[in-house]
């Protein structure tokens, strides 16, 4: 008989079991959008998690890790510049409220970076490639549905890969604390069913309520888990085309995104809306 029989398992066994059964993750869902990043940045300070994980490409935490300690924007802009595909700026900005605030939050142990840099920089390849498509189609008043799609069906495929990814390594930072926050995009489900298989307690929070999808959000959303016809695909192109002209051209990319959810959303009562 050994002397584990008889003491129990080492104290490392017992701690790695206790921080299992106690780890508890909350997923905030946040859509790209202004409303959304302030309700995030309210939730981190009122929650004080132990981690904070945020949806940005792993090869930029040493950089956020140095803002948050010397706090100077310009610099850390400048520095992302070097890490990102140009122009990096158009990557992040739905991050920009946050990141700005995190160096005046505090009380958080870690701030740890888990998107799968591989599929960002394919990711900010395809969004280049569409938005020459875009110019292209805008110039010509012409859609080459069959262009369009083959652009989305293969960030679909690539997003499909990394989710699992990006799962995996959420699960194993997870393990590691006691109370972690978890910046998501639209992905929380299938996060949470990776925690629920390794037994780790987690919820899920939709910020920026309520949102309303872009064309092009839907479009890809719908490639996510079905076929879609060139009908369907053309009306929804075609209304992603009249978002660019009326919204993003217009203003900032985060408050043209609230615009967008006010004037879809008009049937709501305003008092809902700002709750």
């Amino acid at each position: 008989m050994s002397v584990k029989d008889l003491y129990g398992p080492p104290s490392y066994y017992v701690d790695s079991w206790w921080r299992l059964m106690c780890a508890e993750v909350g997923i905030l869902v946040k859509p790209p959008s202004l409303k959304a990043a302030m309700e995030a940045i309210n939730r981190i300070r009122r929650l004080r998690p132990n981690a904070l994980l945020l949806n940005l490409p792993e090869n930029v935490n040493d950089i956020v890790l140095e803002f948050i300690a010397n706090a100077d924007f310009n610099e850390f802009m400048e520095e992302i510049e070097r890490k990102l595909p140009k122009p990096a700026t158009a990557w992040i900005k739905e991050y920009e409220p946050i990141l700005k605030e995190l160096p005046a939050i505090g009380d958080v142990s870690d701030i740890i970076c888990y998107g799968d840099p591989i599929f960002f920089k394919k990711s900010a390849e395809k969004a280049i490639e569409l938005a020459i498509l875009t110019a292209k189609t805008m110039i010509t008043e012409k859609i080459n549905v069959e262009a369009w799609l083959k652009i989305l069906k293969d960030e679909v495929e690539e997003e499909k890969a990394a989710l699992e990814r990006e799962g995996e390594k959420i699960v194993e930072l997870s393990e590691i604390y006691e109370r972690s926050i978890c910046l998501s995009n639209f992905s929380a489900k299938q996060i949470k069913e990776k925690l629920k298989e390794k037994g780790i307690k987690s919820w899920i929070e939709y910020l920026g309520q309520p949102h309303h999808f872009t064309p092009l959000e839907v479009l890809k959303r719908t490639l996510m888990k079905r076929e879609i016809s060139r009908e369907e695909a053309e009306a929804l192109i075609k209304e992603h085309l009249k978002f660019i002209q009326e919204y993003i051209y217009r203003k900032p990319f985060l408050k043209a995104i609230d615009e967008w959810n006010k004037r879809k959303l008009y049937w709501i009562p305003k008092n809902v809306d700002e709750e």
